[in-house]
Parts: structure tokens; sequence; C-alpha cells
């Protein structure tokens, strides 16, 4: 049986000292019995099975693929529609095309402004 220090069992697991320390006083983790030591063998699957996730990494996701012409204009429209209501009969509710349209409008008359 090999035993370790909370440092070395903080190195091998990847964490801070103190998250080692708190896994202890909290009964995740146990020092071997008469020792401050750690038992090594399996420490990462007990400190896995009685510790949750870390929070600051990121949980992997699947690849996004971009959106590219007409689907783009269709997120938009959605998105504009959830921001104006169309129901108070100011805004119509446009499809992805007429949303682009109206943009290109918008953008030729910005460009005839002095």
């Amino acid at each position: 049986m090999q035993l370790i220090t909370i440092t070395e069992a903080a190195a091998i697991l990847g964490r801070d000292p103190s998250t080692i320390s708190r896994a202890v006083a909290s009964g995740r983790l146990s020092f071997a019995s008469g020792t401050r030591m750690l038992e090594r063998d399996g420490i990462e699957q007990r400190f896995a099975a009685r510790t949750r996730p870390r929070i600051d990494r990121p949980l992997a996701r699947g690849p996004e693929r971009p959106l590219e012409g007409l689907e783009w204009w269709d997120a938009c429209a959605a998105r504009l529609s959830g921001y104006l209501d169309p129901s108070c009969g100011v805004w119509p509710r446009l499809s992805g095309a007429q949303l682009a349209v109206f943009v290109g409008c918008i953008e030729m008359a910005a460009d005839e402004i002095p």
C-alpha cells in the first residue's frame, strides 16, 4: 500500500491541495488509518465517485455548424420576432428571405446618406 500526501494527491487529480483537504474534511476522501496520508491505490476512482464534475470546464458538445445563407436569415427573423411583437400590428412577421431584403434596403439607404 503506497501512501501519498495531500499535495501529491492534488497533483495526481489535477486539483488544488485545498480541494483535497476539503474532500477529506467532508468525508469524500479519508486518510489511511493512523496517518495523515492518503492511500494512492484507486484515488482517482474514489475521488470521482464522490465528487461532482468541475464547473470551470465546459461540458463537451457536438460540433456546431455555422448557419449559412437563408438559414442565418431565418434564425435572425425568428430572434427579431421574439423582440418585436408581431401581434401589436406594428411589425409584420418576416421570413428569412424577407428580412434579408429589408436589411439590404436599409443598408442601401444608409449608403446614400452623406
